[in-house]
C-alpha cells in the first residue's frame, strides 16, 4: 500500500497519491481480497493513514470468507463499477472515477448492475446508511464510493 510516509530511512516523504487516489487505493485492495503490504514507515503513520487502514468495514470486505474477488461489471468512458459477492449475500461494490474531472453517476441507469432501490446501502469509508432511494453518487476524479448492500 503506498499510503502514509513512504521511501527509506531519512528519505520519507509523503505517498505522492492525493487523498482520493488513497481512498481508491485501499478500496481496490479490499474489494480484490489482496494481501495487505503496508510501504510507509507505521512509526510515523498520521491520523488519515491509521483511519484509512484501519476501517473495520472496509477491511471486512477484504477478509470475507468467500474469497471473490470484484469483477468490473460496468465499464463506461471513466466510470467503473467493480463488484463482489460477500458470504453472507451481500454485494460490496466501488464506483470508480478514472477520469480527471469530477462525476455524479447514477447506478439506476446501469440496470445490469443496480441493487435496486429496495435494498439499503451502506457508505463503507464514512460508516453510515446512504438514504433510501439514493441513486447519485459523487465520485471525485481518480476516486471511489465504495459501498456495501444490506
Amino acid at each position: 500500500m503506498i499510503v502514509g510516509k513512504v521511501g527509506w530511512s531519512d528519505n520519507l516523504r509523503d505517498s505522492r497519491l492525493t487523498v482520493d487516489e488513497q481512498y481508491t487505493h485501499v478500496s481496490l485492495w479490499a474489494l480484490l481480497a489482496a494481501n495487505m503490504l503496508i510501504g510507509c514507515d507505521v512509526s510515523q503513520m498520521d491520523y488519515f493513514t491509521r483511519q484509512l487502514l484501519c476501517n473495520h468495514e472496509v477491511n471486512a470486505i477484504n477478509q470475507d470468507i468467500l474469497g471473490r474477488q470484484a469483477k468490473p461489471v460496468v465499464v463506461d468512458g471513466y466510470i467503473e463499477i467493480w463488484a463482489r459477492e460477500l458470504n453472507d449475500g451481500t454485494t460490496a461494490f466501488g464506483i470508480f472515477n478514472r477520469g480527471a474531472e469530477d462525476e455524479f453517476v447514477d447506478i439506476s441507469k446501469y440496470v445490469d448492475f443496480y441493487p435496486g432501490d429496495k435494498v439499503t446501502l451502506r457508505n463503507l469509508w464514512i460508516q453510515q446508511d446512504v438514504p433510501a432511494g439514493t441513486t447519485k453518487f459523487f465520485v471525485p476524479s481518480h476516486g471511489v464510493k465504495l459501498l456495501k448492500t444490506k
